[in-house]
């Protein structure tokens, strides 16, 4: 019982120091706790690109997704109960499952290496220390088979009823000569209420690397902005810099939205099937879009909209598109949108080595 006191003891010793000393960071801090501290929401999937070091608004809202996530008071500073839960065992990752953090997998191994020593004969010993040994290899090797991509990145907002997943940036350089540069923001918004929600208040900002503001504007597009529990929607913002500022000024944005639970119409879904074709030997090798739309219903239906987006390996939202017609589409009938992709958009993907894989629609309809 000593043994097993003193060796408890030193498990807690070891897990103590494997913690790195994080706390009390918060937005403009800078340095290697801060760099760990980005690591760490990186390989839960809270956080995407690389540590810098500093403390900017990408990293306050991954560390609110964490804290809301694990239970914790979404302050966006990291006190010395976040970075505990951070490196605990019981971490919630950006997936909803625990976690363990790697500095604990050493001390995990010793009791299963002492206990059989000292109750078992030493031939049983090898029997005692290779089950163990080939469950942990099992385990390891299994991983990367059930999740070969980092986490999809994902937040909540709107006090927790709307989940944003996916979301991504892209600072654009114009590809036209004389042109202002563009920046775009993608992602797709999930009602995680019970309720129906509308999503309502848009709020999008870019910053420079000092975080002083370059322009906001109180405008997103939401397609469809009603959202029955369960239901999602895509948001979509594109914004030119004015003269002068260019895509190289713009280190980081905020993209939000609000809801309230009553809606002025009423919105119905149409079963879709797309397709993307990255080379459309019809459109001059371009990539294109095609959603095929089918009227389930027993009426004629007018004003259709369709709303496509493009998705990566791990869920990220790199483009999203939409259209529309006022074409009645008769019972039973079906009808094939084209939707392109934006040239500066398509031009920043292939600088910066951004493959399309997946590729989803929604098409609705909205009644006053």
């Amino acid at each position: 019982m000593k043994k097993l006191t003193t060796l408890l003891l030193c498990l807690a010793l070891v897990c103590a120091l494997a913690v790195p000393a994080l706390a009390d960071m918060q937005k403009g801090s800078k340095g290697d706790d801060v760099k760990e501290l980005q690591q760490r929401l990186i390989d839960l999937g809270y956080l995407t690109g690389s540590a810098d070091g500093d403390f900017g608004g990408k990293t306050e809202t991954a560390l609110k997704a964490f804290q809301a996530a694990n239970g914790l008071e979404e302050t966006g500073i990291a006190t010395d109960a976040d970075t505990a839960a951070l490196y605990a065992d019981t971490a919630i990752d950006s997936q909803g499952n625990p976690a363990a953090p790697a500095a604990e997998e050493p001390a995990a191994e010793e009791p299963a290496a002492e206990e059989p020593a000292a109750e078992e004969p030493a031939a049983e010993e090898p029997a005692a220390e290779e089950t163990p040994a080939e469950g942990e290899a099992e385990a390891t090797e299994a991983e990367p088979a059930e999740e070969p991509a980092p986490a999809t990145p994902f937040r909540t907002t709107a006090r927790d009823k709307l989940t944003i997943w996916g979301e991504t940036f892209m600072a654009c350089p114009t590809t036209y000569e004389g042109g202002n540069d563009y920046v775009y923001a993608f992602a797709r918004v999930e009602n995680t209420s019970d309720k129906e929600v509308t999503i309502t208040n848009p709020l999008f900002e870019i910053y420079d690397a000092n975080d002083d503001l370059i322009k906001s504007e109180e405008y997103l597009t939401c397609e469809p902005s009603v959202l029955q529990p369960g239901e999602y929607a895509y948001l979509c913002k594109s914004m030119y810099l004015d003269d002068g500022i260019k895509a190289a000024d713009v280190a980081d944005h905020v993209m939000d939205v609000n809801i309230k639970n009553d809606s002025y119409c009423t919105y119905t879904r149409y079963p879709v099937t797309v397709e993307y074709v990255e080379k459309d030997p019809n459109n001059g090798d371009r990539p294109m879009i095609y959603a095929t739309i089918t009227n389930d219903t027993e009426e004629t239906v007018y004003n259709m909209r369709i709303i496509a987006a493009l998705t990566n390996d791990i869920g990220e939202v790199v483009y999203v598109t939409n259209n529309s017609t006022n074409l009645g589409l008769v019972p039973g009938a079906a009808v094939v949108f084209p939707l392109y992709v934006d040239n500066i958009v398509l031009n920043y993907m292939e600088t910066n080595g951004i493959t399309a894989t997946g590729c989803d629609a929604i098409a609705y309809t909205q009644n006053y």
